[in-house]
């Protein structure tokens, strides 16, 4: 019994660990940095006021318009969609 709340607790904490927030990075697929890169610019261009990101929230958006996503858990563990 001890090892099922030990086990169940360490799951939830791996879980909690991983799950995915507003601020997770982006996933990126490999080969495609320089393209991220580009879009990262350009959208950094489009929000941007006397050099830093005014509104993450039109960055995040700007980004997932031109195709990319936050990371989830499920990227880390090696399945990606």
């Amino acid at each position: 019994m001890a090892r099922r709340v030990c086990a169940g607790g360490l799951l939830a904490l791996f879980l909690l660990g991983c799950a995915a927030g507003p601020q997770n990075p982006w996933h990126i697929p490999k080969g495609r940095e320089g393209r991220f890169r580009e879009a990262r610019k350009v959208c950094h261009d489009l929000t941007d006021k006397d050099g830093r990101i005014v509104d993450r929230e039109r960055f995040d958006a700007c980004m997932y318009r031109r195709g990319w996503r936050r990371e989830r858990w499920t990227d880390r563990i090696g399945f990606s969609s």
